[in-house]
């Protein structure tokens, strides 16, 4: 997007305070890096919005996918960004047809997949890391501290991943995501001495996906 020069900057400030930077694959959102992706782009050159989600169109061409991924994850890393995992925009890579292609390139690359509960089991049995439990519930009315309590609680997991959205808001942000103010919201509670009490209370370890090794190599195990 526009904003990737920006985002490089802000990783180069904050690295060596243990920032950790996923590569976020886009599919979806304005236009490639590469020529030549027929069954990826309209006739103006742009991303088919939100069609991925539609299913009656199969006609994505799994090499075209392959080599715009490549060509996003190799510009992260040309830019001097070493890459903790690897997630998507409105996660497209945890569905069907991208779902071998996000596990091809986590395989090449030797990095961790972001992973929903329900599919956790198909990338771990092919050795892929990643969290041993998701939660994208810290949203719009669960964007609370008794939301994370009660989640924390109730779990019993090593590693966990908390989805979250937190921004400051600009016009750009305002006019371009449904999911605007509520940003703000998620920075408030995020942040919050209640927030951290109820971490340093529970004994939580803040890492990111460069300090997570969990694979299940009994897939078994996930499903009962």
């Amino acid at each position: 997007t526009p904003y990737f020069d920006h985002a490089v900057n802000l990783y180069n400030e904050y690295k060596d305070l243990g920032l950790g930077v996923g590569i976020h694959l886009n599919l979806m959102m304005g236009k490639p890096l590469c020529d030549g992706l027929d069954t990826l782009v309209d006739a103006n050159g742009n991303f088919y919005k939100h069609m991925l989600f539609d299913s009656s169109k199969n006609f994505f061409d799994n090499d075209e996918m392959i080599t715009e991924f490549t060509a996003q994850i190799e510009k992260a890393l040309a830019a001097g960004i070493k890459l903790t995992h690897i997630d998507s925009h409105y996660g497209v890579h945890m569905q069907d047809p991208l779902f071998s292609v996000a596990c091809t390139l986590a395989k090449k690359y030797d990095l961790p997949l972001r992973m929903i509960d329900v599919i956790r089991d198909r990338a771990c049995a092919q050795g892929i890391r990643t969290a041993q439990k998701f939660t994208g519930g810290f949203f719009a009315q669960n964007t609370t501290v008794d939301y994370l309590k009660g989640y924390f609680e109730s779990i019993d997991a090593e590693s966990v991943e908390v989805l979250c959205r937190p921004a400051y808001i600009d016009e750009a942000i305002y006019n371009g995501s449904r999911y605007s103010l509520n940003r703000m919201k998620e920075i408030e509670v995020l942040c919050s001495d209640e927030v951290k009490e109820l971490i340093s209370n529970l004994d939580i370890e803040l890492v990111n996906y460069s300090q997570i090794d969990y694979v299940v190599n009994n897939a078994e195990s996930v499903k009962k």
